[in-house]
This record gives structure tokens, C-alpha cells and sequence, in this order.
């Protein structure tokens, strides 16, 4: 696969999850400084670009071979990981904080992914919150 480029504010750095989805999925990515951008953009080979870091992930998820069900799933399974992936943010949230890892937390005491039975988008973008911390 041709190497994409990943333009973002000049003064952040590449979201977390963007990085681990195109690391997991074998997706070489460039990412490029740009002083007037505010989400992500992503430049497609073919100079098409996508914005905004849940529509990235979703499609680095979506196209990867390596991992096959990071994102492509049924309906359902599809819902739920678009529902913790905008669930996420939460975790951001100073006051929210405890109570979004008390509902994660409890839900992985019974299961080892956050959606279906194998790792998903989902997972990575709840990790990335985490880790950002």
C-alpha cells in the first residue's frame, strides 16, 4: 500500500488512535504539520481527503488486511463500536473521568474485548483515551 499522508495543527500531534489503527493495520502514514487545520485530514493516494479523527479511524479500520474485524463487522457489533468510540470522549472529561472507567472497567470483568470477541477499534480508541491521560 502507498504511504498516506496525515496532516495536522502545527501545534498538536497525531491522535493516538490514528497512529495504533494504521500501525495495527500495516497502513503507511506520514504525518505533516499543517498551521491551519484544526481535525486530522487524511490525503488518500488519489488526493481525496477525509476529516476528522472517528471518520479516520473508521476507515483505517475498515481497510485494513491485517485485521480483518477491526471495524467490519455485523450491524450490530458495528453499532456498538461507533457507540464507544463516540463514548470514548468521556474520558476527557475531568468530572466524567471515574465513571467512564467504573462502566468500562465493570464491563471487561466478564468480557476481554469492550465489542464481539476480538479486538476492534473500539478497544483501541477506549486505550488511546487512557493512555492519553
Amino acid at each position: 500500500m502507498t504511504e498516506l499522508k496525515l496532516l495536522v495543527a502545527s501545534d498538536e500531534t497525531a491522535p493516538l488512535s490514528l497512529l495504533a489503527v494504521a500501525g495495527l493495520s500495516a497502513v503507511p502514514l506520514t504525518v505533516h504539520p499543517n498551521p491551519i487545520l484544526t481535525p486530522p485530514v487524511l490525503v488518500l493516494t488519489n488526493g481525496t481527503k477525509l476529516r476528522g479523527v472517528n471518520v479516520l479511524v473508521r476507515y483505517l479500520g475498515r481497510t485494513s488486511t491485517t485485521i480483518p474485524s477491526l471495524y467490519q463487522r455485523d450491524a450490530l457489533e458495528t453499532a456498538q463500536i461507533d457507540e464507544y468510540e463516540e463514548y470514548a470522549s468521556i474520558f476527557s472529561i475531568g468530572s466524567e473521568y471515574e465513571g467512564a472507567c467504573k462502566y468500562v472497567d465493570g464491563y471487561l470483568l466478564h468480557h476481554t474485548f469492550l465489542v464481539g470477541q476480538s479486538l476492534s477499534v473500539a478497544d483501541i480508541v477506549v486505550w488511546s483515551y487512557l493512555a492519553g491521560r
